[in-house]
Formats: C-alpha cells, sequence, structure tokens
C-alpha cells in the first residue's frame, strides 16, 4: 500500500515547473515584454527621440545577450537556483528604480539594472533547471515553463496601459516592480531546486530502482555530452548561432517597434496592446505545442516551421494595415514567437547533451539577445530619419527566411551523439565538422 500511494506521488519536478513558470510570467513578462507599452508616455513626458527610448529597451537584450555566456558559466557552476534568486531581487529594484527617473541617463541606468536582473529570470537559467528535472518530457516541460512568459506578456501590455492612462507611467513601473517582488522570491528561495539527485530522485519521476537491477542499467544509459571547446568547433554550433541571431533580430524588432507603429497608423493604445497581448498569448499556445511537438518530432524540422511562421506572418506588416489583418497576423507571429524558445534548449541538448549545456545556451543566447537588440536600436534611428518602418519591415521577411534555410543545413543529430554507459562519460563524434 505504500509502494503504491508513492507511485501516485506528484513528482516534484512538475512544483519546480510551476515556480519557474510563475518566475517567467512576472520577472521576463513584466519585466521586458511589457517594456515598449512605456514607449509613447516616456516621449510625451521627456521629449525623448523615438530611437533613444528603444536603445532603452533594447539595452536589456544587450545586457543579456552579453551576460549570457559568464551567465552559463554560473549556472553550471553554482547551479540555476542562485541566479534566478538574484534575478528576482535585482528586476524588482531595477522596475522600482525607474519611479525616480527624471533624464536619459538615468533610464539607461536603471535599464542596465534592469537587463543585469533579467539575466537570472530569462529562459535561459530555468530551462537549463528543466532540462536537469526532465529527459523524455523534457520538451513538455519546457513549454510549460516558456508558457508562462507568454502568459505574463499577454495579462501585462493590458494591465500596465491601464495603470499608464489612470495613474501615470510611473505607477506602471512601480506596480510592476511590487508584483515582482510578491511571489516569485518565495518560489525561488523555496521551492525550486537545482536538480532531482539533490532529493533522491531521478528525472521524469523514475522510481529509484534496486541496485543491478536491469532498471538500474537503463537509468544508466544516457546520451554523450560534448565539451564546451568540442561545441563550438562543430558546424552545426554556427549555423545554430547564426540562425538564432537572425529570427531574434526580426523578432524583436517586431515586438519592440509594433506598439508604437501602430499608434503611428492611428490605432488607440488599447487596440496596439492588444497586438501585443495576442503575439504574447499566443507564444504560451505555441511553446507548448512545439514543446510537444519536439519530444515526438524531429527537432530540426520542429524548429524550421516555427521560424517559417514568424517569417511568413511579417509579410503581413508591408500591406495597408487593417485590425483585422493585425490580429490575424499577431496570432500566427505568436505561435512561431513562442515555438522558438521551446525549441532551442531541446535542440542544443540534442546535438550538445547536458554536461556543458550552461555554457553552451550561454552563447546560444549571446547570439539571440544580440540579434534581439542590434537590429530594433538600428530600426529606431532609421524610423527617425526617414519617418517610417518602410525599409525595416521590408528587410524583416528576408532575414527570417534566410535564417529558416540554415536550418536545413544542420546535420542529423543522430549522426552526431550516441547513447553510452556510464556515469559522466563524453564521447562526441562530430568535431570538427
Amino acid at each position: 500500500m505504500i509502494a503504491h500511494r508513492a507511485e501516485r506521488k506528484i513528482y516534484y519536478g512538475w512544483w519546480v515547473v510551476l515556480s519557474s513558470a510563475i518566475v517567467l510570467f512576472v520577472g521576463l513578462g513584466f519585466g521586458l515584454y511589457t517594456f515598449p507599452v512605456f514607449y509613447p508616455a516616456l516621449i510625451e513626458s521627456f521629449g525623448w527621440s523615438r530611437g533613444e527610448v528603444v536603445t532603452g529597451g533594447a539595452l536589456l537584450m544587450v545586457i543579456l545577450g552579453i551576460m549570457s555566456p559568464f551567465t552559463g558559466m554560473t549556472i553550471d557552476r553554482y547551479g540555476a537556483k542562485r541566479i534566478v534568486m538574484f534575478g528576482v531581487v535585482m528586476v524588482g529594484t531595477a522596475l522600482l528604480l525607474f519611479t525616480l527617473v527624471h533624464s536619459l541617463w538615468q533610464f539607461y541606468a536603471a535599464c542596465f539594472l534592469l537587463g543585469l536582473g533579467l539575466c537570472g529570470v530569462s529562459h535561459m537559467p530555468n530551462q537549463v533547471l528543466i532540462a536537469n528535472w526532465f529527459v523524455q518530457k523534457r520538451g513538455l516541460a519546457v513549454g510549460l515553463i516558456s508558457a508562462g512568459v507568454g502568459l505574463g506578456g499577454a495579462v501585462g501590455p493590458l494591465w500596465v496601459t491601464s495603470l499608464i492612462d489612470h495613474h501615470g507611467w510611473r505607477a506602471g513601473f512601480a506596480g510592476m516592480g511590487v508584483a515582482v517582488w510578491a511571489i516569485p522570491l518565495v518560489l525561488a528561495a523555496v521551492v525550486i531546486k537545482n536538480r532531482p539527485q539533490d532529493m533522491g530522485l531521478l528525472p521524469d519521476g523514475a522510481a529509484t530502482p534496486p541496485p543491478r537491477s536491469r532498471a538500474h542499467s537503463r537509468h544508466r544509459l544516457r546520451w554523450a555530452s560534448a565539451t564546451f571547446g568540442q561545441a563550438v568547433r562543430t558546424g552545426d554550433f554556427w549555423i545554430l548561432f547564426s540562425a538564432i541571431f537572425l529570427i531574434s533580430a526580426m523578432m524583436y524588432t517586431i515586438s519592440q517597434h509594433l506598439f508604437v507603429h501602430l499608434r503611428d497608423k492611428g490605432f488607440p493604445s488599447t487596440q496596439a496592446a492588444g497586438a501585443l497581448s495576442i503575439i504574447l498569448g499566443t507564444s504560451s499556445a505555441g511553446k507548448l505545442l512545439f514543446g510537444a511537438l519536439s519530444d515526438r518530432l524531429d527537432k530540426r524540422n520542429v524548429m524550421l516551421i516555427t521560424f517559417i511562421l514568424l517569417a511568413g506572418s511579417s509579410l503581413a506588416l508591408l500591406m495597408p494595415p487593417r485590425l483585422s489583418l493585425i490580429y490575424a497576423f499577431a496570432l500566427t507571429f505568436g505561435l512561431g514567437y513562442g515555438g522558438i524558445f521551446s525549441c532551442m534548449p531541446v535542440v542544443a541538448a540534442e546535438y550538445f547533451g547536458l554536461g556543458a549545456l550552461g555554457k553552451i545556451l550561454g552563447l546560444i543566447f549571446l547570439s539571440f539577445n544580440l540579434g534581439g537588440s542590434l537590429w530594433p536600436i538600428a530600426a529606431g534611428y532609421l524610423f527617425d530619419a526617414v519617418g517610417n518602418y518602410d525599409l525595416v519591415f521590408a528587410l524583416n521577411p528576408l532575414m527570417g527566411f534566410t535564417a529558416a534555410g540554415l536550418l536545413l543545413f544542420l546535420s542529423d543529430p543522430r549522426s552526431v551523439r550516441r547513447p553510452v554507459e556510464g556515469e559522466g562519460a563524453i564521447e562526441f563524434s562530430n568535431v570538427g565538422r
């Protein structure tokens, strides 16, 4: 009877998934993806140019990118839990500091601190955390936590737009700061654990088998892992690096500029915020859908589908804007937007294993965050120079389809890695490809 009850007990990894999802919902969903709704109010309040304001938002991505390799090394050495706790504290503090901003340099300083905090509540530490807790259900688990970001990004713009309209932009930042401190800090400190072995468990909730059993042998079977040096000497790594840079550049240029673009075209704030909320809300469905698909299908092809959705839907921004078209674009773009975050960690783990996943994802997210910051900054200054987004929105689909084409050159992961027996074994047959 006792054994039977133990088998039905909820695997603790799912509590880690829930906690990570809430951390991402509040920390990243509010701290990063709600940021563009402040742009019109800041421009009106201080008279800053669009390029100056968007540079502040893009600075968040620059810091995330530059710090990603360091964050990955820190995760590999100390575990993700400490990084997440640091991030929650820093994000809440930075958001409250925005309420004291009265000059452009203060705005950039607060953005810098927020960027540092976002390193801890971003996808990477939480995805590494979940990769430790799940193997067979890794795609689904990553999709679930990533869905938290989309839900936060869907709720945040509507809630904060209401705060700004009724109480001003400083109240909007204050509300987000308090929200970040309210629950995520407790979850990061109490519920989140680095790995199942810390609690005497196995990944996916497998029951601990008796020694020398055949089941024990099966649990010792694991995929070979590349070292960090081996991974970065492969062609597959640099294909991923380049493709992710391009797709992130077009993704974040759209998400950073869509709100102000729709305002320029005469749409009211509520409809512009609604389009942003649809993208981020639908991204939750995309994360779940493509996370689950990556557990069943070739992970390369699943990632390719997300790239095509993003590139194809971005063509809608070249057409005369209608609310129905904008919302249809937002639904499609949101699915691909969410799918990227589910695919990146599982594809990286598929090709390079878990041994140095933190460092490897650190470089991949460096590419992702630099792409997601440099092109949005350039887009802001291009708008200031010519007064429209025509060139920017024409280049976005080209970048997206080029990124999709690069994925076609990835090798078959089954030819790269094979299962080996024994704990900690490293065997990688694709070095120098």
